[in-house]
């Protein structure tokens, strides 16, 4: 059976294509909300591989 999402970062750039302003996360702190988007969270998670690429890691590289 075919799974188009194999991995988190695929299904995270969908959700963020089909609804990038929802929340994905809310931080409660004292009495305020963080929320940041869909879109907000693949756009860092992008920036967060990039750095990680920057560094010569790459898929399948094991980190701790």
């Amino acid at each position: 059976m075919h799974n188009p999402f194999h991995n988190i970062g695929a299904r995270l750039e969908k959700i963020a294509e089909e609804i990038p302003d929802t929340p994905a996360l809310l931080v409660p702190r004292k009495n305020i909300c963080r929320k940041t988007s869909f879109m907000e969270l693949h756009k860092e998670a992008n920036r967060l591989a990039s750095g990680l690429s920057h560094m010569g890691l790459a898929r399948g590289h094991r980190v701790l």
